[in-house]
């Protein structure tokens, strides 16, 4: 069997063939680029995409934690109810620091993707689309959640009442939701790449 017959390394159905290259004959197929995308970027790059992967989910999940905390703390301020003990604890003086993890996200993911061998393309619409969506959720946090969970902390440490952290919890649930729904989109686009 020669290199150009239909079985061989260069027919069509062998690995430089057409079945499943875009009906490039001289690209692998699509099947096997994680595979050398693996062996081709080196330790370096297997390092940010590690970082990048912990920053997304340890950030996303900690992002989700403190939705779950800002809304049941308006739920109770709606009510005229104080904040339970475990409330009041987390809106305490020591700030999360879990949601913040997100903020790495994106330099980490782009830093990941020049170091890919052109396995991940820079000029990807998919890439930066991402990034401006991590950049966004990180905005969000950053401008809106958390300082709504510092003035919460502060009314807590003052001993006021639920009512006048009302306010101040419902900016953070509209926040944490708008962080929320950019770091998922942000994820879908990752995992999807339109």
């Amino acid at each position: 069997m020669g290199t150009g017959d239909h079985f061989g390394l260069g027919g069509h159905l062998g690995l430089g063939g057409n079945l499943g290259t875009g009906g490039h004959p001289d690209r692998m197929p699509d099947v096997l680029n994680p595979l050398v995308t693996a062996a081709a970027s080196g330790p370096a790059y297997d390092v940010l995409v590690a970082l990048h992967v912990v920053t997304v989910v340890v950030g996303t999940g900690g992002l989700a934690v403190t939705s779950g905390y800002l809304v049941a703390g308006a739920a109770r301020a709606r009510r005229h109810q104080p904040l339970t003990p475990a409330l009041a604890r987390f809106f305490g003086p020591r700030p999360g620091w879990a949601p913040r993890l997100l903020y790495p996200a994106a330099a980490l993911g782009l830093a990941a993707a020049g170091l890919s061998h052109d396995q991940v393309r820079l000029r990807a619409a998919w890439v930066w689309s991402a990034a401006v969506l991590w950049f966004g959720a990180a905005a969000c946090i950053e401008a809106g959640m958390r300082p709504a969970e510092r003035e919460v902390g502060r009314l807590v440490a003052e001993g006021t009442g639920a009512t006048e952290s009302g306010p101040a919890l419902r900016r953070g649930v509209y926040s944490a939701a708008a962080a929320l729904a950019l770091a998922l989109a942000a994820s879908a686009v990752m995992v999807v790449k339109p």
